[in-house]
């Protein structure tokens, strides 16, 4: 193993084509203390600024150190797979080096598998380029460094995959971002910042002067001018400019739908412990996907008020899952209501999977085929009524929060359409409970003659 001794000096001495800016070497130096086992820092939070490099210094120099220190796994991911490709396996620094080039073929100990975005190295290590929008596809492997890039845009059950995994094999993981708005960054944050096994870094364009003072004020006239052109507020491009320049996380997420109906609910506590009251229905709204998630609100009307008491999502997994999901939580169940694709019938089958779910025992009903637009103006006409427990519905409130316009980073402009992401499955749910509920006087409260009432469950 002489040559790995060599190469692992020559790598740790000097990264590849990469020199490190004056501000990015604390944190090089405290990811390496935690690489060579001289650290009980086991996570990283960078929170830096849009263009100070957070991923160059990842596939520079931490990523390499971490591949020859040890036989391991390195998985390096992206709110989607195909970011990962487009990002970093097809993607060009500012100086013109490719990002996979800072693994040289030196290190390696054969090509590049493309199809599988997978480098293997001497001494038995491999790099994985992946994606949280299939966080269960995380599981497999073993990895001992896992770099969550982007991590405000990414799914933050990726986090509950890999986690176990780090803490059983001492592995390290390190979550660069920028933020946006009160979301699962946001938390993760506070958490890791008073955390001993936690490194945190915050850096704006002021720490790190990457641009100068009256050029920064440049950047941030021209994005108020791009804002008000395509329709947008001044308010809106400001705080654009202080979550992507200055680090904040103060306005809600910039494009978001909901954002500031979920803060107005949390401010006039209406997210809280909201308990399922045994003598009312429970009515169910889901949305469905074939490989994508399945989501499931759970409801009861009680006066004016909507209250939700439970949300439930999965993926790869067919009816038979949730409607023993539903069953495990014993509610007394009134209507169940699914979106128009329901009924589109199974080539293999002829059935659709409205029939399939009526034979085991859920009769659904059919939300109106609206436009996504009505659907979100309907959501945003009732969420003043919402209440959400939220331990149960904690997954869904943080949906709701990061549902957002899609945003086109060539233009700088959001486009007129949501962005299709983990976080569209739950608000897509409650826009089809939005467009379909209405109060019955005979849906509020159970038959006195039977507690077992459950739309075909009993």
């Amino acid at each position: 193993m002489k040559w790995l001794a060599t190469m692992t000096q020559r790598i740790l001495r000097i990264p590849y084509n990469f020199v490190a800016r004056e501000y990015q070497v604390n944190f090089l130096r405290e990811v390496q203390k935690a690489i060579e086992g001289r650290s009980e820092k086991r996570y990283f939070y960078q929170l830096w600024h849009r263009r100070s490099g957070k991923d160059k210094v990842n596939i520079a120099d931490t990523v390499p150190r971490k591949l020859l220190s040890e036989p391991c796994l390195v998985k390096y991911v992206y709110p989607t797979l195909v970011m990962g490709r487009d990002h970093l396996w097809d993607g060009i620094g500012g100086d013109g080096f490719r990002y996979i080039e800072h693994l040289p073929e030196f290190i390696r100990s054969s090509e590049p598998n493309q199809s599988r975005m997978t480098v293997s190295i001497k001494g038995g290590s491999l790099f994985q380029v992946g994606g949280s929008d299939h966080p269960d596809s995380l599981r497999g492997g073993n990895p001992k460094l896992v770099i969550f890039s982007e991590w405000a845009d990414q799914d933050p059950y990726a986090w509950d995959v890999i986690e176990p995994i780090l803490r059983e094999n001492d592995g390290i993981a390190i979550f660069n971002t920028t933020p946006q708005g009160d979301n699962h960054a946001r938390s993760l944050y506070e958490y890791a910042k008073n955390n001993p096994r936690w490194y945190v870094e915050t850096l704006t364009a002021l720490d790190t002067k990457v641009w100068g003072k009256e050029e920064l004020g440049g950047i941030k006239e021209d994005i108020i001018k791009r804002f008000e052109a395509n329709g947008r507020s001044r308010e809106e491009a400001t705080a654009y400019f202080d979550q992507e320049y200055m680090c904040s996380f103060q306005a809600p997420v910039i494009g978001s739908y909901y954002g500031a109906a979920i803060q107005k609910a949390e401010a006039e506590k209406r997210i809280g412990n909201v308990p399922c009251d045994n003598n009312l229905l429970v009515n169910t709204f889901w949305d469905l996907g074939m490989d994508d998630s399945m989501t499931i609100w759970f409801h009861q009307g009680v006066g004016a008020e909507n209250r939700f008491i439970d949300y439930y999502e999965n993926s790869g997994e067919g009816l038979s899952h949730y409607v023993a999901k539903l069953k495990e939580r014993g509610y007394n169940y009134g209507d169940h209501c699914a979106p128009p694709d329901i009924e589109v019938r199974e080539l293999g089958t002829g059935k659709s999977r409205r029939e399939v779910a009526a034979g085991m025992g859920i009769n659904f009903k059919i939300a109106p085929r609206l436009p996504p637009d009505d659907g979100i103006n309907a959501v945003r006409g009732i969420l003043s009524t919402c209440w959400f427990d939220e331990d149960k519905c904690h997954r869904g409130i943080q949906a709701l929060k990061n549902y957002r316009k899609d945003w086109d980073e060539k233009n700088k402009v959001f486009r007129n359409y949501p962005k299709h992401d983990w976080s569209s499955h739950g608000a897509d749910a409650l826009r089809y409970f939005a467009v379909s509920y209405k109060k019955k006087p005979d849906d509020t409260s159970l038959p006195d003659d039977t507690k077992l009432f459950n739309s075909g469950f009993y």
